[in-house]
């Protein structure tokens, strides 16, 4: 799986498996049924109620399954009865029907279900404008535009925010769905999701470091055999390698600058200070001028900082690259690693000015804010 599945679509597009699946809500077969015909009933309610799709043209879908038969007809059925446009509370009924079949824990909570149900409706205006060829920005002014009379708390600033930049990664219908469960279950199941995560994560963890500590070390080698005794130059040229690395495997320039950056970030910020309190050096002017550095940058991936799971992922890396990168420090000051987080806490602006993301990486800092 390519990179960008695994790091910056980190949870959403990540595969459904994990160590102890058999326990966990997520991963129940049962459940994966319920949220797809949910996820079918909302589809359909939709498309009946508000876009106005005859019950004849929706059968007429070759690859109609039972299910989709059954549930367009009703549908057609309850908009005759009642008159109703509520697709979304449509959709809620099918989730508890199905759960309680099923015996699924679910609670049947409708103010919640219906809320984040109607969140939906974003995933699939967007997806809509992207097919057409829409511009993200262009996407995100129509979104906007459409929710503008609408409830504030469900269709927020900060979700779409979030979710605008994460419609236009998408690239198959695979990853659509993934992203549709991604966002109904942080809503309405937020405690089991972060247990399923959690397990995923764990599993993930070892096989991508493993994979990690793979790259870096031949990078590494790269720039041992370039500069056997240039430091500086090996770092720059370890640098410039796995930008190039993170680069190829996105496709994506400003996808691959934001995840270089917040591994770059959370390493010294976090990494460092936790490696250092090992070691028994309090770090407290390091991690806050380098934050302060690294401001802006911050501010532009914050979002994707601040997406479930992204934040606690990359913590988790943090600390071991910190310790490689303190290693490497040591050495190249002719000491240990206590005396790399002296060094580092006593010079912490000057070191902070000269790690910033902006003279690290400039190409990078470029295809994140531009030229300044």
């Amino acid at each position: 799986m390519q990179l960008l599945k695994l790091i910056s679509l980190l949870i959403f597009l990540a595969p459904f498996s994990s160590a102890n699946s058999e326990e966990l809500l997520l991963e129940r077969q049962d459940f994966r049924e319920c949220e797809a015909q949910t996820m079918t009933a909302l589809s359909i309610a939709r498309n009946a109620m508000h876009l106005k799709d005859s019950k004849q043209s929706m059968l007429d879908v070759k690859s109609t399954a039972e299910f989709q038969r059954a549930t367009t007809s009703e549908v057609d059925e309850e908009i005759a009865r009642t008159g109703s446009n509520d697709h979304v509370r449509f959709a809620a009924k099918k989730l508890f029907q199905c759960s309680k079949l099923a015996g699924l824990p679910i609670k049947e909570d409708w103010q919640a279900a219906t809320f984040c149900l109607a969140r939906q409706d974003i995933l699939f205006y967007l997806a809509i404008d992207r097919e057409q060829g829409r511009p993200e920005g262009e996407a995100d002014v129509r979104i906007r535009k459409r929710f503008s009379n609408s409830s504030k708390s469900i269709y927020s600033d900060p979700i779409i925010d979030r979710f605008v930049p994460l419609v236009y990664q998408v690239t198959d219908n695979e990853d659509e769905y993934k992203l549709r469960r991604y966002m109904f279950e942080t809503c309405y199941l937020p405690d089991e999701w972060r247990a399923w995560d959690k397990s995923i994560q764990s599993a993930k963890l070892s096989a991508q470091t493993i994979n990690n500590n793979e790259v870096l070390e031949r990078i590494k080698a790269k720039a041992r055999v370039a500069h056997p005794n240039d430091h500086t130059a090996q770092n720059a040229v370890i640098n410039m390698e796995l930008a190039s690395y993170v680069d190829k495997q996105t496709g994506n320039p400003k996808l691959a600058a934001t995840i270089l950056f917040l591994g770059y970030y959370m390493k010294n910020t976090h990494g460092v200070p936790s490696v250092c309190l090992e070691h028994g050096v309090s770090m407290v002017n390091f991690p806050k001028a380098f934050s302060a550095a690294n401001q802006e940058v911050m501010d532009v991936t914050r979002v994707t900082m601040d997406t479930p799971g992204v934040r606690d992922h990359a913590m988790a890396l943090a600390s071991p690259a910190a310790r490689r990168e303190l290693d490497r420090f040591a050495e190249v000051k002719n000491t240990d690693i206590k005396g790399a987080c002296l060094f580092l806490e006593t010079d912490a602006q000057g070191m902070a000015d000269r790690m910033s993301f902006a003279k690290i990486l400039p190409a990078q800092y470029q295809a994140l804010l531009g030229t300044k």
